[in-house]
């Protein structure tokens, strides 16, 4: 699945108790290992017609792996009712102008960031950096760019995460980290956002919905671009793939099939 699970033992720190990781981690080797041991060894037997007293092992082999079924099961429920809800909030900042040039750059970049470890999920979408000084993880936003309804442009950020109950999921919304601001025509987007240290992790997600008028130019660095993972909004889909390089130089205009990319190049360069 492409997905980079290496330090997925030590993230597990940062999802259950610390004290219960060596317990999951080899009462999930038991349930994988001995059906597996089952397997070869009757089919070695079957391959080979000899015969064996081996009915009380059998017996005591089904056992240990109900037994350990079992105790995985308690365990991952008791912890894995944090996250029986979800929370969502939001908040919109519009835009005083209208630019027609809006340049969206990385602030606060992950290249800068102080991590230990990272996780990775399929192509990159969504990538866990562990600080293990602080006890703090860092997460990228997902940017998703759509035409605006009411021809303004806005800024809109979305944070979700689960918890045992509704107030404790908004609760926990409440407390992701995460900075943007805006300068005239200039959109400034951190690259990642923050869980705080002592707080668990709890599929928490961030989204930047920027929304602009129809006939806007937007000139993206090569870092901002990187957090768009849905090309959906994107007419020109395939300029993505770039084979020179040179993607993030590019320029795009909101149209009513989407951004498409045009060869204008603005005023102010950055």
């Amino acid at each position: 699945m492409n997905m980079n699970l290496t330090y997925f033992p030590d993230f597990l720190n940062y999802i259950v108790n610390p004290v219960l990781i060596p317990w999951i981690l080899a009462l999930t080797l038991i349930a994988f290992i001995l059906p597996m041991l089952a397997l070869i060894y009757w089919g070695v037997k079957m391959i080979f017609w000899f015969k064996a007293n081996d009915g009380i092992f059998s017996l005591a082999g089904l056992v240990l792996w109900v037994m350990s079924l079992a105790a995985l099961a308690i365990i991952l429920f008791n912890d894995g009712i944090s996250f029986a809800e979800t929370g969502k909030s939001s908040f919109k900042n519009i835009l005083p102008d209208k630019p027609d040039t809006l340049f969206v750059i990385t602030d606060h970049k992950v290249e800068d960031l102080k991590f230990d470890k990272k996780i990775a999920f399929p192509d990159d979408e969504y990538a866990v950096f562990m600080n293990e000084q602080k006890k703090e993880l860092y997460i990228c936003p997902n940017l998703k760019v759509y035409q605006s309804d009411d021809d303004v442009t806005s800024v809109e950020v979305k944070k979700r995460s689960a918890g045992r109950s509704q107030p404790d999921a908004m609760k926990r919304t409440e407390g992701l980290l995460y900075n943007y601001s805006i300068h005239g025509d200039t959109l400034l987007l951190d690259e990642y956002f923050t869980i705080p240290s002592g707080r668990k992790w709890s599929a928490d997600n961030v989204g930047i919905n920027l929304h602009i008028p129809k006939g806007t130019i937007l000139k993206f660095d090569s870092s901002s671009l990187n957090l768009i993972h849905s090309h959906n909004n994107f007419a020109d889909e395939d300029y993505f793939e770039s084979k020179d390089g040179n993607t993030g130089s590019r320029l795009w205009t909101m149209t009513d099939e989407g951004l498409k990319v045009v060869t204008r190049h603005p005023d102010k360069q950055k």
